[in-house]
């Protein structure tokens, strides 16, 4: 899936980190919005509904490269 065509505006950032528990820089950060049957956040964009954690690594990085996997660096969904 292609998340690169998501404008990252001011009203996306909000709403995206109004879902998210930040807790210290060395620890997970909580998804607290809507999560999947797996336990996967998920967060609604340019009239899709994704993975919350491709969402944040868009935000932080940029377009996520075909063939590119998105992991979680804690392992928690």
């Amino acid at each position: 899936m292609q998340d690169g065509t998501i404008a990252v505006t001011p009203k996306l950032l909000a709403r995206f980190w109004a879902k998210v528990n930040k807790a210290g820089p060395d620890e997970c950060w909580e998804w607290t919005a809507y999560k999947n049957h797996s336990g996967y956040g998920r967060f609604g964009a340019s009239g899709k509904v994704r993975g919350a954690h491709r969402i944040s690594f868009l935000i932080a990085f940029g377009p996520i490269s075909q063939g590119l996997f998105v992991l979680h660096s804690c392992d928690n969904p």
